[in-house]
């Protein structure tokens, strides 16, 4: 029934929209997230960095969801799109067992990015931040465990290790009375699901970029990282 399905434009981010192609015209109803034009549906979600996946509304999920309650779906289709629905809307990384969490970071997240048909199949790309305390063999036997249980094929991009600094450490003390003498701000610090290239560097800390007195020039919601009108003063 389906012809195509994509959504997506990076695999570190929250799909901001998805499209699905029907193999024929199909008389269905638009809803809040969802058009549709003859055969073409498409959702708009509301995209987001993946290590704030909480801020985002996952397009791929929302036209799973919508498929499986208005297309009669073949049974393979079905268990495809039901698997993706739960998946792409999960961003804790239930869906797979490997849900977890500890003091420093919060919770792992576990991001739906990117979506292609390929031939007869789906490939569905998924974006985990692990916790600073957690190990990635956990993550990933499980991941493995539940794709065998399932049927799907796991392929894995690589990973790298989580970086942590404590924050009463002599080094980060120091730039913390650095910084809030110059900028009067006594924000705390505090951890990040990004990268950075602190992890590149041995020790370097990423500090001060986000000030809250800034933060809303544009407006709520406006001048985020990795958005195109990031801005900084």
């Amino acid at each position: 029934k389906v012809k195509s399905f994509s959504g997506g434009t990076a695999k570190k981010a929250v799909a901001g929209n998805a499209v699905a192609i029907l193999s024929e015209k199909a008389d269905l109803k638009p809803t809040e997230r969802i058009s549709v034009e003859e055969n073409v549906i498409k959702a708009e979600g509301i995209t987001a960095h993946a290590a704030i996946p909480e801020s985002g509304v996952n397009a791929i999920g929302t036209l799973a969801d919508y498929l499986l309650k208005n297309v009669s779906l073949t049974a393979k289709e079905k268990k495809a799109f039901e698997f993706i629905k739960y998946s792409a809307s999960d961003y804790k990384g239930k869906t797979f067992g490997i849900d977890t969490e500890d003091e420093f970071s919060g919770y792992l997240t576990c991001v739906a990015g990117v979506a292609k048909t390929e031939e007869n199949s789906i490939t569905q790309s998924y974006n985990i931040r692990l916790p600073v305390t957690k190990d990635w063999k956990t993550v990933f036997d499980k991941f493995e465990e539940f794709c065998q249980k399932n049927g799907y094929i796991l392929k894995t991009a690589g990973a790298s290790n989580p970086y942590y600094i404590p924050a009463d450490s002599k080094e980060i003390q120091t730039l913390l009375k650095s910084y809030r003498a110059v900028t009067n701000d006594n924000s705390v610090p505090y951890t990040i699901g990004g990268g950075t290239y602190a992890k590149i560097f041995p020790n370097t800390y990423v500090f001060g970029a986000t000030q809250s007195a800034y933060s809303s020039l544009l407006g709520s919601g406006k001048g985020g990282a990795h958005e195109n009108d990031e801005y900084i003063s």
